[in-house]
Formats: C-alpha cells, sequence, structure tokens
C-alpha cells in the first residue's frame, strides 16, 4: 500500500462508531513506521499517537483500531523526544552521497507489516511532470542529520521503468527522448 493513503484517514475503535480522529503524520524509524500521530499536543492537550500493532484494519478511508487503550497519549516532552528519535514520511529531505540535497520524499510503499519498502522522491515540479517520481529502496538510504541520504550520486540513480512521468506517458520514451534530451 502507499503510505499516503494513510494520511488524513479517520480513525475508528473496532466496536464503535464515533469518529476518534484524523492521520495527521506519519513516522518512520529504521525504514519501519513508527507511529501515526492523531494530534502533536498542545499547551492544555496531550499529543495522541498510534502504534502499528495495535492497527487492526487499514482500508482506502479508514483505520480500525483493538480498543480504548490503542490511542497512546503523550505528554509534551514525551512527544518531543518520539519526533526526533523519528522523522516524518512526507517532505522528508533526501540528500546524495555528496551531501547534495536533491529531492524530499513525496510518498513511500509500504508493506502489510508496516515496514518501507521504498521511497517515492519528488526531485522538483518540472521534473515529476517530465519523468514522475524517482523510486529508491528503502535499504539504498539511511536517516541522519535529519535527512533521508542517498547512498549513492543524485545522477546516478536506477530507473525501475516505473515511474510515471506525464510526458514521457503522452509522447512515447522515444520522442520524449528527442525533446528532453
Amino acid at each position: 500500500m502507499k503510505a499516503s493513503n494513510l494520511l488524513n484517514t479517520q480513525v475508528f475503535f473496532e466496536n464503535d462508531t464515533r469518529l476518534r480522529g484524523l492521520v495527521r503524520d506519519i513516522r518512520v524509524r529504521d525504514h519501519k513506521i513508527d507511529c501515526l500521530v492523531l494530534s502533536e499536543g498542545g499547551l492544555f492537550s496531550k499529543a495522541q499517537i498510534i502504534f502499528p500493532s495495535d492497527i487492526i484494519e487499514v482500508d482506502y478511508d479508514h483505520v480500525t483500531l483493538g480498543g480504548d487503550k490503542a490511542i497512546t497519549k503523550l505528554s509534551a516532552k514525551e512527544m518531543k523526544a518520539r519526533l526526533e528519535e523519528s522523522y516524518s514520511l512526507v517532505n522528508t529531505p533526501v540528500k546524495d552521497v555528496d551531501g547534495k540535497r536533491f529531492a524530499k520524499v513525496a510518498d513511500a510503499t509500504v508493506s502489510k507489516d508496516f515496514k518501507v519498502q521504498e521511497y517515492d522522491l519528488s526531485r522538483s515540479f518540472f521534473d515529476d511532470l517530465d519523468y514522475g517520481y524517482s523510486l529508491v529502496d528503502a535499504e539504498r538510504m539511511e536517516y541522519r542529520d535529519k535527512s533521508l541520504n542517498y547512498d549513492k550520486d543524485m545522477l546516478e540513480m536506477e530507473q525501475t521503468h516505473r515511474e510515471g512521468g506525464i510526458l514521457e506517458k503522452v509522447l512515447g520514451e522515444e520522442h520524449h527522448e528527442n525533446i528532453t534530451g
């Protein structure tokens, strides 16, 4: 499944129809979803998070949880520590082996056990239109210094032929290369 399917998804308990919140952020640690954030808390409210182990079902429009204890409430200090130990799945900067920032995370493919298999990287608006997102295996990335770090030069990205650039699809690969290359 695509991780973006979880964002802004409604959260319910298994035998209760009351809405418990919306998923606002997806936090990742070691290429595995660490938690889903419903609220980061505030001055008078605690943060609310969900651990993947408490999720019973993920559907296209909702997440179903086991029971009342499935939503963990954290103090501001506890939430700050959790945010420092993980990174957001969306808009995290990506650097190449030389430390040059060249993309940001737009989405990810996640397995049923909530492990990130590959990241969808957005290099720029026009590059995304032209070629689509770059797809990179999670094992080629390492999180450090508040960014994901790709283990190669940005120009050495392998093509999976699953990228989805609009111009390439409309014009065809042969004609597209003549115009852009």
